[in-house]
């Protein structure tokens, strides 16, 4: 029962932290990078692009390592995925090529 509640935490922290990744990414190429200048600071609901890109970008090592870690604790079920899907089947006779 343990092993289920961490992969909830897990996978509420990765759904939250994608859509961090979303929003400010959907604010950054909308609404910022339209008006991009190379020293012009640009502000939206009164937060620069800067601090957008801070957010953003955090997020999504954030949610690499979630991620990484997701895979590890799935680690034992993809093994055993691939080992079927590669296994073949006793009396499985394939049909002739077209």
């Amino acid at each position: 029962m343990k092993t289920l509640k961490i992969n909830y935490v897990i996978d509420l922290l990765m759904v939250m932290f994608f859509a961090i990744i979303a929003i400010t990414g959907v604010i950054k190429y909308f609404f910022l990078e339209p008006f991009a200048g190379r020293y012009q600071q640009y502000y939206f609901l009164g937060i620069s692009k800067y601090t957008w890109s801070v957010w953003h970008d955090y997020a999504g090592l954030i949610l690499l390592a979630l991620i990484a870690v997701h895979v590890v604790l799935h680690l034992k079920w993809i093994w055993n995925m691939t080992k079927s899907f590669l296994r073949k089947k006793e009396g499985f006779k394939t049909s002739p090529e077209l």
